[in-house]
């Protein structure tokens, strides 16, 4: 099945959501996840400016969450306070014929006090490029490691602050050629509005030593109409500022929708459009697609 046509399926399944059963107030503990990526740029011709992603998520809490009215919402969830592991992996986006690029993030944070938790994560990702009738051979490698805190700070409120450090490497031909250390902050905000509405952001502030800071500022808004249906709209920022030269701007919009065909079967689309503010041919339209079972 192409990307296409699960996105044509997906449409299909939420004209006709409203004619599946739905039963509230099931608990669950994990949820596991699996979607892909369409990630092109619109400024450049043909297939050359499409690129592809898959991916798979796992997270346990060690608290059993429910789907309900009151709980309808991704942050109504979050907010409450517990003990939990994450683990992610993907693979792409990149062209079918271009370099085998991936990223995996392994997370987890567990209860000292009622309303605090302290945790850590650490994040690998990297490149890898063998022409077959080349013997050039070019490798990047990108890890962070580092601790953080859940701050529960009122009964809808969750605060995350993360601080971390490590390693760029880029290697060729087996001998390293670059390799420069990495500092990175993190602030995730949470907050349930009422019992249908949620609102998320996440700062993330990159230094690559002697090259350029990265910042990314993105906002996440959650509109549950019911227990089934909600949309989720949402802003990006994204800002790459270099040791000498001018930073680039990408900022970006989407509206995405999500359907529990029952409270342990759901599934997402998203799309999204960024624009550069300086070169439009780096514009960028980014669709994910997902689908999770809970148990």
């Amino acid at each position: 099945m192409s990307f296409k046509s699960a996105i044509i399926l997906f449409g299909l399944a939420v004209i006709f959501q409203a004619a599946i059963a739905q039963n509230g107030g099931e608990t669950y503990n994990s949820e596991a996840g699996v979607y892909g990526t369409y990630l092109s740029f619109p400024g450049v011709s043909a297939k050359s400016g499409e690129l592809m992603g898959y991916g798979l998520d796992f997270t346990h809490s060690f608290l059993p969450l429910v789907h309900d009215a009151a709980h309808r919402t991704a942050a109504a969830k979050n907010v409450i306070p517990k003990s939990w592991m994450r683990v992610t992996g993907q693979l792409g986006p990149t062209y079918s014929d271009g370099p085998d690029i991936f990223s995996t993030r392994i997370a987890g944070a567990g209860l000292v006090l009622p309303k605090f938790a302290v945790g850590g994560a650490f994040t690998l990702s990297g490149t890898s490029i063998e022409p077959p009738l080349s013997s050039d051979k070019r490798k990047t490698r990108d890890y962070v490691a580092g601790v953080f805190i859940d701050v529960y700070a009122a009964p809808t409120v969750l605060l995350r602050e993360f601080i971390g450090m490590g390693n760029y490497s880029y290697d060729r031909n087996d001998v390293n050629v670059v390799s420069r250390s990495i500092l990175q902050y993190e602030h995730h905000l949470v907050v349930a509005i009422d019992e249908g509405f949620g609102y998320e952001h996440e700062l993330l502030v990159r230094g690559l030593e002697d090259s350029h800071r990265q910042i990314n500022f993105n906002n996440y808004f959650e509109a549950a109409l019911s227990t089934q249906f909600a949309i989720l709209p949402l802003l990006q920022l994204e800002a790459i500022v270099p040791e000498t030269g001018q930073a680039s701007w990408l900022g970006g919009v989407g509206f995405g929708f999500q359907v529990h065909f029952t409270p342990r079967v759901l599934a997402q689309l998203i799309p999204a459009y960024s624009i550069d503010l300086k070169h439009s041919e780096n514009d960028q339209v980014n669709v994910v697609a997902r689908v999770a079972a809970r148990f």
